[in-house]
């Protein structure tokens, strides 16, 4: 199921979200009952893990 589905109530989401090459916005998504409410947090880039244990290309 989506992971909104999968949230108890008062549930947190740690979202990164928007272009892999131009940076992203961090949002945490809370749910309380059945609403979700979303905050948008700051400016944030995701930058992979290489060498032994990161992504394969």
């Amino acid at each position: 199921p989506p992971l909104r589905e999968q949230l108890k109530d008062k549930g947190l989401l740690c979202i990164p979200a928007g272009s892999k090459n131009f940076g992203q916005k961090l949002y945490i998504v809370r749910k309380q009952g059945s609403d979700f409410k979303t905050k948008e947090i700051t400016g944030v880039r995701f930058v992979p893990l290489i060498g032994k244990f990161g992504f394969e290309p």
